[in-house]
C-alpha cells in the first residue's frame, strides 16, 4: 500500500469514526443542541481541529450517511441503461443502493435526526452539500426526462419522488424492526411499496 494510499485510508478511518460517535450521541441524547463538537471530538478520540479538518459543522456530520446513501442512488439511476424504462431504472436504482449500503442502521439513524431533530435545533437550517444536493437533482430530472421522452415536470417530479419516498420507507423500516435484519427490514419494505404502486391498491 503506497503512502498516499494509507493517508487516504487513515483519513476515511477517522471521517467514519467522527460521525458514528456524532449519530451515536445525538440519538442517544435525542438532541442536537446537547451535544457538542467537543463531545463527538472526545468520544472519536480526536481533536477539535482535526473534526473541522474533516467535518465543516455538526449538522454535516450527522446527515453525511444519508447523503452518501441518496447521492448513491442517483449514480445507479444515472448509470441505468437508457433502454429501460424510468420506473424500472429507479425500481432498481432502489434496490441497488439498499443492497449496496454497508451499515443501513447507520442511515436510518441519520434519516430520523434529519426529520426528528433537525427543525428543533438551534444549528443553521442550511442543507449540507447544498450545490452537490441541487447538481445531484438537477441531473436526477434530466435523466427521468430523458428516459420518460416527454416535457411533463410534473411526470418527472412525481417520479423523483417516488425513489425518495422508497428509499426514506426503507429506512423507517429499519429503525421500526430492530428484531430483523436490517437490509431484510428495507427489501421487505421497498417491495410492499414497489407492490402497492404497481397494483394500485388505493382505491383511486
Amino acid at each position: 500500500m503506497s503512502e498516499c494510499t494509507r493517508r487516504e485510508s487513515k483519513r476515511q478511518e477517522t471521517a467514519d469514526s467522527i460521525v458514528r460517535s456524532a449519530i451515536a450521541l445525538v440519538t442517544k441524547a435525542e438532541s442536537i443542541d446537547s451535544v457538542s463538537i467537543d463531545d463527538i471530538a472526545q468520544e472519536a478520540g480526536i481533536s477539535r481541529r482535526t473534526f473541522f479538518n474533516h467535518f465543516p459543522t455538526k449538522i454535516t456530520v450527522l446527515l453525511e450517511p444519508l447523503f452518501v446513501y441518496r447521492s448513491r442512488y442517483i449514480a445507479h439511476v444515472l448509470n441505468a441503461s437508457m433502454s429501460i424504462t424510468a420506473w424500472r431504472a429507479v425500481a432498481q436504482a432502489v434496490a441497488k443502493t439498499i443492497a449496496d449500503c454497508d451499515d443501513l442502521d447507520l442511515v436510518a439513524r441519520s434519516e430520523w435526526i434529519l426529520t426528528r431533530l433537525v427543525h428543533s435545533s438551534s444549528a443553521p437550517a442550511d442543507i449540507p452539500h447544498r450545490s452537490a444536493y441541487e447538481a445531484h437533482n438537477n441531473a436526477l430530472r434530466i435523466n427521468l426526462q430523458q428516459r420518460l421522452n416527454q416535457d411533463d415536470p410534473i411526470a418527472v417530479e412525481l417520479l423523483s419522488g417516488i425513489g425518495d419516498q422508497v428509499l426514506r420507507l426503507a429506512l423507517v423500516a429499519v429503525r421500526e424492526n430492530d428484531n430483523k435484519d436490517p437490509r431484510q427490514a428495507a427489501q421487505e419494505a421497498v417491495t410492499h411499496s414497489f407492490e402497492l404502486l404497481a397494483t394500485n391498491n388505493f382505491g383511486l
